[in-house]
């Protein structure tokens, strides 16, 4: 009788646990005055689910964690070296190399913001409103890059190079007496990280620096994301 007390005991106590990671989990989406989210997609937009979208974001944020550093070897074939603008041909220039260590694709609940004029209700009914949203996403870099060092992250990234790309649709919002309703957009964008060096014409290490970058995708016309149909009693901040 006592071990199956203990047993149910460790039982609860496990379920109970799980619960709370689950809670932790999803505490920092605040979700409470989105309508709608739409996903851009090769077939234009596809209206999702808050809980797909949570858990669609949670996988791209636990795999960009996971740590891939390995050793910066000079005797990859796809590291390729860069030289410094005015090269001549000299054979004492220094030059630049990149090693990336992961690439994916990641949301950037970071770059989320308002694309649209945010529109008020001043009916005493229910009204549904056409919004038009736009905005553009530029490429982003996690530290700040010379000339060369963006050259030799370029030349050797696995993924695709897109300097920007934009986003424009009209939404249909239904929004209620006195309430404001606005569009905000997340850009979902691939990303290589890696380190990029410059060496002497000796090959001796001069630099080097932990790198990230980002690079929007296109899908069906648009930038790639989410895009969150949003209301509230409150105007929200530009």
């Amino acid at each position: 009788m006592i071990k199956r007390l203990v047993l149910v005991t460790f039982v609860l106590a496990t379920v109970l646990s799980m619960c709370v990671v689950a809670l932790a989990k999803t505490d920092d989406y605040d979700l409470s005055n989105t309508k709608k989210i739409y996903m851009v997609t090769d077939d234009g937009l596809v209206e999702i689910s808050k809980e797909k979208y949570i858990k669609q974001t949670q996988e791209m944020e636990r795999q960009f964690g996971i740590d891939s550093r390995s050793d910066f070897s000079d005797k990859q074939s796809k590291n390729l070296s860069v030289q410094p603008r005015g090269y001549d041909g000299g054979l004492t220039d220094d030059y630049y190399k990149y090693k990336e260590e992961k690439s994916g694709q990641k949301a950037r609940r970071d770059l989320r913001e308002i694309i649209s004029n945010i529109q008020k209700n001043n009916t005493s009914n229910k009204t549904e409103f056409s919004i038009k949203a736009s905005t553009t996403v530029s490429y982003d870099v996690s530290t700040n890059l010379s000339s060369e060092e963006l050259v030799a992250v370029r030349a050797n990234m696995s993924i695709g190079w897109s300097k920007s790309k934009s986003y424009e649709e009209w939404h249909k919002l239904t929004i209620n007496p006195g309430e404001y309703g606005w569009v905000e957009f997340e850009p979902i964008m691939a990303y290589s990280k890696g380190i990029v060096k410059r060496f002497s014409w000796l090959g001796k290490e001069k630099s080097s620096k932990d790198v990230t970058i980002y690079t929007p995708i296109e899908k069906n016309g648009d930038c790639w994301g989410y895009v969150h149909l949003m209301t509230d009693t409150k105007k929200p901040t530009e």
